[in-house]
């Protein structure tokens, strides 16, 4: 099976379509978290992943439209998109994301996936070894997916018994692929952001994972971003929101 794994979707219509004109053929559809927040189109956004049956999981910025208190330590930009969301949201995507579980696992598929981190999964920010360690250590499949960062990357480690300790961890800034390596190696793998990228590629980004050659394909597709920061200005979000998609940033 292919499996289509987006994340940090942000209300970013312009680009979800990009990726999802874009994608090779895939078999089934996840996304990573936060369907909503910053971005102009959170209930386009949230029919357009309901009419295609993906499997979502719960990123913090939907809880925070939610409700949930994690968006009282937003900062003044994030709680100003939140209200704006809250105001606009039509009641069945209301009922769409309190619907969405914290957590992903698949046995058949081969891994288990998050938004933040397996040990907090809204807050928790995976950028680097010492952030990365205790979810490899509570991974229960060798393969994670998650979100939350706006960048992709890829964080493997070894940590077996009588080898040597190694880590392996890789940007995929502008795409990129790669296997996932078996025999005691743990990987974490973050697809990147399809609405809003912050690693200085201002492209949407995806992934593609083969459960059967076990190997992650990482995609960035150019979309119409004049187009998708003309949306911002109009519905009168702030400005920093639509000229960070210009940046990547």
């Amino acid at each position: 099976m292919r499996i289509l794994i987006v994340a940090d979707i942000h209300a970013n219509l312009f680009a979800l379509h990009a990726v999802l004109q874009t994608a090779p053929p895939y078999d089934a559809l996840l996304c990573l978290g936060d369907i909503v927040g910053y971005g102009a189109q959170p209930n386009e956004c949230c029919d357009e992943l309901r009419e295609r049956g993906a499997l979502c999981l719960l990123g913090n910025h939907d809880a925070a439209v939610l409700g949930d208190e994690i968006g009282q330590r937003f900062n003044a930009i994030g709680q100003a998109s939140t209200q704006w969301t809250q105001s606009v949201l039509a009641p069945d995507n209301y009922d769409f994301l309190r619907s969405l579980p914290l957590q992903l696992s698949r046995p058949e598929w081969g891994f288990e996936a998050v938004h933040g981190s397996l040990i907090q999964p809204l807050e928790e920010y995976i950028q680097g070894m010492h952030s990365a360690r205790p979810t490899w250590a509570k991974m229960g499949f060798d393969l994670c997916f998650f979100g939350h960062t706006h960048r992709a990357m890829s964080l493997a480690e070894l940590d077996v018994a009588g080898r040597r300790y190694e880590t392996d961890i890789r940007e995929w800034k502008d795409g990129g692929h790669f296997p996932i390596r078996g025999d005691g190696w743990k990987t974490l793998v973050n697809p990147g952001s399809v609405g809003q990228p912050r690693d200085g590629n201002p492209l949407a980004r995806f992934a593609l994972f083969d459960t059967d050659a076990r190997e992650v394909e990482i995609i960035a597709v150019p979309y119409d971003i004049d187009s998708a920061r003309r949306s911002i200005v109009e519905a009168g979000l702030p400005l920093k929101l639509s000229d960070r998609l210009a940046l990547g940033k």
